[in-house]
């Protein structure tokens, strides 16, 4: 396909967080302007497929998620249907989780039927079977219909959105990347120009620019968008595994588990995730590396730095040795269940991929630019931070509902009326990004302390804090997005 001259909205970035904004945009436009309204989306990457299919990515999707992309994305006559609390029962997981069609009317359905739906979480210390803090999502949700975290593989999640753009009539244009951007002032266009590897430079002009380009964004580049960052020092190890007893660890009661959940368990030398996945699948993560292990991080530098740095991918047998440090893998077989008894039941049999990363935390001095007002950022492009609590993405595909939805509330409006409200949206934003920012920090060095002390202090605050339920209630809310809620915003469907 060749692409357009002109364009009303160029997304750069065909992500989950561009195509949440394209999709924003397109499925609630004035019908009186679909017919003439042109919206193109663009990526780097030849193939729409960004992630490869043995690699999951970002994996939890939250309540707020859920609910802007019902609210903006999914198809309104289906939408109005969906009423009540919605979890397993109205949503049955499919048994082929990974397949989804080329169109789709409803993505907070199609999310739901593929992913695992965490309904509780803990946080635990190595060697003890209960939870210090034991976190029940229903009881912190209850004015959402969405009262679970659902783990799904990015890979999976992007195809359902892009599987809804289908049907809204667009699609991502691939391998095309952003070379130059010309600006004309308030009252002119934007200037955008393309560049592939086989086709050469092609330029467009466009109304307004979204840059959805991920943390190494050319967008923020370009558009001369200060993007003030620094390195946390700890590195970041995970994979996906199975493990002998694919039953393991969530249904071995002696090791404290009551079925699925999600959390973190603290060790001596830091902290480590389990996080169930669907097929049987275990999400590793740890911010303490294998002994003798070279992660091969480089810093990158130059003004198109941003993002996080990843290594080299650790072997089977050093991803075991991770897991070993923080949970029970040697326990004692339960009875029943199919697996290779010779082993232990927490012992890696299979892993599909694995990764190390630097983390990098940082937030733009502004998710607009303010030379035109027509160039705005949105998910990583606009904010990184340390991936405790899985709010990265969510926090980008709510930056994406939200902007969409500005931009068609002020499709007829004046300039200087729809730059007061564009500048309104991103001052909400980049406060709501500066929070996350600020708690996941918080959260990581409370996470990651190795002084014997101040770990011992650490856990006795948490067993305080357990006799407080309001606490880790408030703390399901902040995570979820929940609390992000805009003033006066109702579940109206809940109850419906």
């Amino acid at each position: 396909m060749s692409l357009p001259n002109t364009v009303d909205v160029l997304v750069v970035g065909g992500g989950p967080v561009g195509m949440a904004a394209a999709c924003t945009i397109l499925n609630n436009l004035p019908q009186e302007s679909r017919a003439s309204f042109k919206l193109l989306v663009v990526d780097r990457n030849i193939s729409v497929h960004h992630i490869p299919q043995n690699q999951s990515r970002a994996i939890g999707l939250h309540a707020r998620t859920f609910e802007v992309l019902a609210e903006f994305v999914d198809e309104p006559e289906v939408r109005e249907k969906q009423t009540g609390i919605r979890g397993r029962e109205s949503a049955p997981i499919l048994q082929d989780a990974a397949s989804v069609p080329d169109r789709v009317d409803s993505v907070t359905q199609s999310l739901l039927e593929r992913g695992i739906l965490l309904t509780k979480g803990g946080l635990r210390l190595s060697g003890r079977p209960k939870p210090i803090l034991h976190m029940k999502m229903a009881s912190a949700l209850q004015d959402s219909q969405f009262q679970q975290i659902c783990c799904i593989p990015q890979r999976v999640t992007e195809a359902v959105l892009r599987a809804r753009l289908n049907a809204l009539g667009a699609n991502v244009e691939g391998g095309w990347t952003v070379v130059d951007i010309v600006k004309k002032g308030r009252e002119g266009k934007v200037l955008v120009t393309l560049e592939h590897d086989k086709l050469g430079r092609h330029d467009v002009e466009t109304d307004f620019v979204v840059g959805a380009d991920g943390g190494h964004s050319a967008v923020r580049q370009l558009s001369g968008l200060a993007f003030p960052r620094q390195s946390m020092k700890e590195p970041m190890i995970l994979a996906d595994v199975k493990t002998a007893d694919e039953r393991w660890p969530f249904e071995y009661k002696t090791l404290g588990y009551e079925g699925v959940e999600g959390g973190d368990t603290f060790c001596k030398l830091g902290f480590g995730l389990l996080l169930p996945m669907p097929g049987n699948w275990l999400r590793v993560a740890a911010n303490f590396l294998p002994p003798d292990f070279d992660p091969g991080l480089n810093h990158v530098r130059g003004p198109n730095s941003g993002g996080h740095v990843e290594g080299h991918g650790p072997t089977r047998e050093q991803m075991q040795w991770v897991l070993d440090q923080y949970l029970p893998t040697d326990a004692e077989w339960m009875e029943g269940g199919s697996g290779d008894r010779s082993k232990k039941p927490g012992e890696i049999v299979e892993m599909r991929w694995s990764t190390v990363f630097k983390i990098h935390h940082g937030i733009v001095r502004s998710y607009l630019e303010p030379e035109t007002g027509r160039i705005a950022l949105i998910g990583d492009a606009a904010h990184v931070h340390s991936p405790m609590g899985g709010r990265g993405l969510n926090n980008g595909i709510q930056d994406a509902t939200s902007l969409g939805m500005t931009l068609v509330e002020n499709l007829d409006s004046t300039q200087e009326a729809r730059q007061t409200a564009l500048q309104s949206w991103a001052d909400e934003r980049r406060k709501i990004g500066l929070m996350i920012l600020n708690e996941t920090n918080q959260q990581t060095v409370m996470a990651t302390l190795k002084n014997p002390i101040l770990q011992f202090l650490r856990n006795c605050l948490l067993r305080l804090l357990a006799f407080f339920p309001s606490v880790s209630r408030e703390m399901i809310r902040n995570m979820t997005g929940i609390t992000s809620r805009p003033e006066g915003w109702k579940p109206n469907l809940l109850n419906a």
